[in-house]
């Protein structure tokens, strides 16, 4: 067993390939600084390589059908571990391979489902969903939650309403580990949006993006993306479609996210339809916070600020919104 700390690089499968290429026509060779995919393929003697140095996480080890190396990374920063069983021949000791132990992965994380429930708690929760019937309002309307045909909003909360047909309206929510109570937020969220009539609404901690879609099943209303290269709790911009027309997306620093916590500023260009000669660009981040947040925020700022004054010049209209994580506790000359 190798542990490296050379990084399995973003898209190891592209990798490869041109790693293979670049092996072939001699532009790298087992003598350069090689990255952890590159190095299992020179690992002789070595049966399994754990390695480290870059953010990006696999749910499974990496098989090299050249050495017949294992490579195994997860993501970083604290934000998970791995677990896999090795088998290894008894009578000859020889590593065989290896099986995943929880939900076919090798990765783990406190921040997914994976793992078991206690029993006692479990039994507990079954009793009570059989003895009790969930409906939208007060007028015990018989309409279950887990049906999305003929769906409606109730009114059962005393929202504002923000939107106007003068102005552009936008909304920042982090809405913390969505969905925190399952159908309960589907529900209530979706009202708010409804009833707040804003333009463009950028969330925060979308911890189930699957469950954000159910979310857009009660808003025909809206168009969304989701971001699709952050570690863990996605970023979300939802807009309202007769209005505003999504003319390009793009996650900033994929491959190179420490500093955003593994979770890539999500860019969007927008334009408006009444309007061909108007258009905005606005960036959806989340930044890191607690521990080594400040210092992370101060470069994570820098490096955002560095992207947008080299792509755009100042006839541009830029947004840049979200989580920013400041603690009211840092001294006043922190930020």
């Amino acid at each position: 067993i190798l542990l490296n700390s050379s990084g399995v690089p973003w898209d190891r499968s592209d990798e490869y390939i041109t790693f293979l290429s670049s092996l072939e026509s001699g532009k790298i060779s087992e003598r350069d600084s090689l990255n952890a995919l590159q190095l299992g393929y020179f690992a002789e003697g070595v049966d399994f390589i754990v390695a480290g140095g870059n953010s990006k996480g696999y749910r499974l080890p990496w098989y090299d059908p050249y050495s017949h190396v294992y490579i195994m990374q997860g993501y970083g920063n604290g934000t998970e571990f791995s677990h896999i069983k090795l088998l290894v021949d008894e009578e000859t000791h020889l590593f065989m391979g290896y099986e995943t132990v929880v939900d076919g992965k090798a990765s783990q994380t406190l921040l997914s489902d994976d793992f078991e429930a206690d029993d006692l708690d479990l039994n507990w929760i079954k009793e009570q969903r059989e003895k009790i019937n969930i409906y939208l309002n007060s007028k015990k309307d018989t309409f279950y939650l887990n049906s999305l045909s003929n769906i409606r909003i109730e009114n059962n909360w005393d929202f504002p309403t923000f939107g106007s047909n003068e102005n552009l309206e936008i909304i920042t929510w982090n809405c913390e580990f969505f969905p925190h109570a399952n159908d309960s937020t589907i529900i209530s969220l979706a009202e708010a949006i409804y009833d707040f009539d804003v333009d463009i609404i950028a969330f925060q901690e979308i911890r189930r993006t699957g469950w954000f879609s159910k979310l857009m099943y009660y808003l025909p209303e809206y168009n969304f993306i989701v971001s699709n290269q952050t570690s863990f709790m996605d970023l979300a911009i939802i807009y309202k479609k007769d209005i505003i027309e999504l003319v390009h997306k793009q996650e900033l620093f994929a491959d190179n996210d420490y500093n955003f916590a593994g979770r890539p500023p999500l860019l969007v260009e927008m334009s408006l339809k009444n309007n061909d000669s108007y258009s905005f660009i606005l960036v959806n981040l989340h930044m890191k916070c607690c521990d080594s947040g400040l210092d992370r925020r101060k470069k994570a700022s820098v490096m955002l600020h560095q992207y947008l004054d080299y792509h755009y010049n100042r006839n541009h209209n830029i947004i840049v919104l979200g989580d920013w994580n400041d603690d009211t506790k840092d001294a006043v000359d922190q930020h």
